[in-house]
């Protein structure tokens, strides 16, 4: 198409010049020079049209690169937001086993202060019982003195 448009416009630079210089307004060279220019905008046009193709090729690509970094960046977002929930059900769930853990403690402490206080009791009652053998063996002790005296009073009576 473009190719045709520059026949087309070739063309119409020759008939113009063709008339013009049949005319008398024109000269031979200036028809020449006319077509020189002709050939000279034509080679910039070419020029133009090939740096457009190549900076609308480019412009694609950056649209591509472009498109490709926001899924990229897409991704990376949903695969942050995927920790941040990973991570919040692990605090969560850290959370809930160091409270188990703590009300486990606390179970465990009352359990060996409630043990601290019935070893306490029993050693109280065992002091206790200490002291009543040792009262009841002094008596014993007394007793058996005043059975002993009894006894060798009665042989002594004899």
């Amino acid at each position: 198409m473009e190719h045709s448009r520059k026949k087309l416009l070739k063309s119409l630079v020759i008939m113009g010049s063709v008339v013009a210089w049949s005319a008398g307004a024109m000269n031979k060279d200036s028809t020449v020079k006319s077509l020189d220019v002709m050939e000279n905008l034509e080679e910039h046009l070419r020029k133009k049209t090939s740096k457009i193709k190549e900076l609308e090729i480019e412009l694609r690509n950056q649209k591509e690169a472009l498109e490709k970094l926001g899924q990229e960046k897409l991704e990376l977002a949903n695969k942050i937001e995927l920790a941040d929930v990973k991570n919040k059900q692990t605090l969560q769930e850290r959370e809930e086993a160091l409270k188990k853990l703590r009300d486990e403690k606390e179970f465990f402490v009352n359990q060996v202060n409630q043990r601290k206080i019935e070893l306490q009791n029993q050693k109280e009652a065992l002091e206790k019982l200490g002291q009543e053998k040792a009262k009841l063996e002094e008596r014993l002790k007394l007793a058996d003195t005043e059975k002993n005296s009894v006894l060798q009073e009665r042989v002594e009576a004899l």
